[in-house]
């Protein structure tokens, strides 16, 4: 049980890890120096994977299923929605502020990570990855949940607070670090209506 527990922790930081869009909204928490955002955004995300984790857990060969079948659905969506959030971070880029509310913000994060597709695609892959590893894997579910929900607290939890170092060091460069958060997400969010063809 042990070695499970903290294979879901590895897990959950190499899932969190790579900068997709739900990290340039916690990102740009840090940027804007909003402790609150910050901290609602880091929650939200890591509740989202927890949240995954353990749907897939439960229906592993099922929801492959339905999202190889709806994929094109779930790219759209995912794809209009990123680009309407880069939008709102385009036009408050040069307030220093987003527009939204601090749990619009939070709630964003957690739908970005619950709704992409390619955030379901690497749950089942590692939930099919673990369950086989470990024979006892459907016994233990909540080990693997809290696992991932840790490793994924701890990777967001770490890029909130770099992104809130690097703002005090380059104040001057803000604008146009944020600007590129925002062109991330929306260049995101095309890429994924046009692979919904």
């Amino acid at each position: 049980m042990t070695g499970l527990f903290f294979a879901s922790i590895l897990a959950g930081i190499i899932i969190a890890a790579p900068f997709g869009p739900a990290g340039a909204l916690v990102a740009d928490a840090g940027l804007i120096r909003d402790r609150i955002k910050l901290r609602s955004t880091i929650f939200a995300a890591a509740l989202g994977n927890g949240l995954i984790a353990f749907l897939v857990s439960f229906f592993a060969s099922p929801a492959k299923i339905f999202f190889e079948k709806y994929e094109n659905i779930f790219f759209a969506a995912g794809g209009v929605f990123l680009i309407v959030l880069g939008a709102f971070m385009f036009r408050g880029a040069s307030l220093s502020v987003l527009p939204i509310k601090k749990t619009a913000s939070a709630a964003a994060v957690f739908f970005i990570i619950i709704l992409h597709p390619g955030n379901i695609a690497a749950f089942i892959f590692v939930t099919a990855f673990l369950s086989m590893k470990f024979l006892f894997f459907s016994d233990h579910r909540l080990v693997f949940v809290s696992g991932i929900t840790i490793g994924a607290f701890f990777a967001f939890g770490l890029a909130g607070a770099l992104f809130w170092m690097l703002s005090e060091k380059a104040e001057k460069y803000m604008r146009q670090i944020r600007y590129g958060l925002a062109g991330f997400i929306v260049v995101t969010g095309i890429f994924l209506i046009i692979k919904s063809f």
